[in-house]
């Protein structure tokens, strides 16, 4: 066995953490019988906002939320391997990724990523979103974050739902659990305020319009920030409009799904520069980084 390995159900080795969030820890692993690297999330740190009795209707939560991820079988999609929530310390399996988009724009010093990557990483984002919207599920917690990219720099959605198995049930005596100031910018207002009816697709479309702006400026925009090619000349000003009607804070006033915001990602490139609807760009050349 491998320095700093240990087992985990037999079936896989658990190597040492690469990553931590507010709900538990991501470890780089191995899928024993095929040889194949993999990440394993635990989530025991979920437990210390709940009582003993919640428990189980988190565990309930969680593996509803795991497989309907599992069942979204897209290039733009993180793939669920397994899960297993009965565990000491519950976790889940996905496939090996190579970073995500918040250590991109980290490392891009404040000033967004390169268009052709941005725009490339928007269309397999917005994709992803509309195989998940197609089978029923929605995101709901968009941040660069939960961007990831595999070994070839293809963009892919990662924890489907992870606010919804933490959020609150005054009917199960459920608290609300703070997730962390860093997703409450791509947030819709509805998300914040569920009085009234349930978020639907369109509350994504407000986060990846939201995460488009920031891949563009490096930037977080505000009440009256400027349109992406004001703040960076390459950016396609056919895109200003998108940008603004997909983050409308009325549902009313915005792109009601994915759908309607790719038709109008499509007007802005008349010639084809980035195939047509329903064609997904992917890369196939092996990151370095």
């Amino acid at each position: 066995m491998a320095k700093g390995s240990s087992d985990l159900d037999l079936r896989y080795q658990k190597f040492d953490p690469i990553g931590t969030g507010p709900l538990g820890t991501v470890f780089k692993g191995r899928y024993n019988a095929l040889g194949l690297d993999i990440c394993i999330k635990e989530l025991k740190d979920i437990f210390g906002y709940f009582s003993f009795l919640q428990r189980g209707e988190v565990l309930k939560r969680l593996k509803k939320e795991l497989c309907a991820q599992a069942q979204v079988r897209h290039p733009g999609v993180v793939q669920i391997v397994d899960q297993n929530v009965e565990s000491t310390r519950p976790y889940f399996v996905v496939e090996l990724m190579r970073g995500s988009l918040k250590e991109k724009l980290e490392s891009s010093g404040g000033k967004g990523i390169d268009v052709p990557h941005a725009l490339r990483t928007f269309l397999q984002l917005a994709y992803g979103l509309r195989a998940a919207h197609a089978a029923g599920l929605t995101h709901h917690n968009l941040k660069p974050e939960n961007v990831l990219f595999d070994a070839y720099g293809n963009a892919k959605l990662a924890d489907f739902g992870m606010s919804r198995v933490v959020e609150v049930d005054a009917t199960k005596g459920m608290p609300q659990v703070f997730m962390g100031m860093g997703g409450m910018v791509y947030m819709a207002p509805e998300l914040m305020n569920r009085a009234g009816k349930e978020p639907g697709p369109s509350a994504d479309v407000y986060g990846l319009g939201i995460l488009l702006y920031e891949m563009f400026t490096g930037q977080i925009p505000g009440r009256r920030s400027p349109l992406p090619s004001e703040v960076n000349p390459e950016a396609p000003s056919g895109l200003d409009q998108l940008f603004d009607k997909a983050t409308q804070d009325k549902r009313e006033q915005r792109y009601p799904d994915v759908d309607a915001m790719l038709e109008d990602f499509y007007k802005a490139f008349p010639d084809g520069e980035y195939l047509e609807r329903g064609s997904l760009i992917v890369s196939s050349d092996t990151q370095q980084d």
